[in-house]
């Protein structure tokens, strides 16, 4: 199956990747839905070696994504209280966010980034340490996608 990377630049040179199967390309779902191919840990492999060639160009890029909850159309998910939710995975430590998470920690160590890791949305941001100040800079950035994607500012 091939996959649609997109590297989303934002201010600050933050950069939000995110992937899709495409066929789903069409899909309001596309960044949901499940393939069960097991090839999730290759893509983000794939991904993270997209970060090398756009720090080529934007040197103090940071970099972050969140992992998509999981929607099933056959399945009906509960959750932690057992209450059946729906066919949509919950927001806080998804399937796809421990994966993703799991991966960049092994593969991308604390040279070049510091790790931001937001489990209650199940976000991960790499801020770049040639930042003078790294804490401000996640503020900054971390203001700056509450106002581009609403679950963001419910942290």
């Amino acid at each position: 199956m091939q996959y649609i990377l997109l590297a989303d630049y934002h201010d600050n040179d933050f950069f939000a990747l995110k992937f899709y199967p495409k066929p789903f390309r069409k899909s309001t779902k596309k960044y949901s839905l499940i393939t069960n191919r097991g090839d999730l840990g290759n893509i983000v492999i794939t991904c993270l070696k997209v970060i090398p060639l756009l720090l080529e160009k934007y040197p103090t890029a940071s970099f972050g994504f969140a992992g998509a909850r999981s929607f099933d159309p056959v399945n009906k998910k509960k959750n932690k209280k057992g209450k059946t939710i729906g066919r949509w995975e919950q927001l806080e430590e998804n399937q796809r966010f421990k994966v993703y998470s799991a991966i960049v920690r092994k593969r991308i160590g604390d040279i070049t980034f510091q790790h931001f890791i937001y489990k209650e949305i199940s976000a991960y941001m790499l801020i770049n340490r040639k930042c003078k100040n790294v804490d401000l800079k996640e503020t900054i950035i971390k203001i700056m996608l509450s106002a581009t994607y609403n679950h963001f500012s419910n942290r």
